[in-house]
């Protein structure tokens, strides 16, 4: 029976672009994608395998909501 593998990631970070350098120049990860929504802006990276999004929330708001969510998550 094979194990489920993680496919996308997203990581929130006060300065996207030097984040995303550090994934590209670290993991060779290639940009293929960007974004700007109200909720949030940033770049999309992937390896061919895996799929990172690189975001910066806009405001405080958004932040927390999307905090609070992950705190109720659980790992089974």
């Amino acid at each position: 029976m094979s194990r489920p593998k993680i496919r996308h990631i997203a990581l929130h970070t006060p300065n996207v672009e030097a984040t995303a350098e550090f994934y590209k120049r670290v993991f060779e990860m290639e940009e293929v994608g960007k974004t700007d929504t109200p909720i949030a802006s940033g770049v999309y990276l992937s390896d061919g395998y895996l799929n990172l999004a690189i975001l910066t929330f806009k405001d405080a708001r958004s932040e927390e909501h999307t905090s609070e969510l992950q705190s109720r998550e659980t790992i089974s």
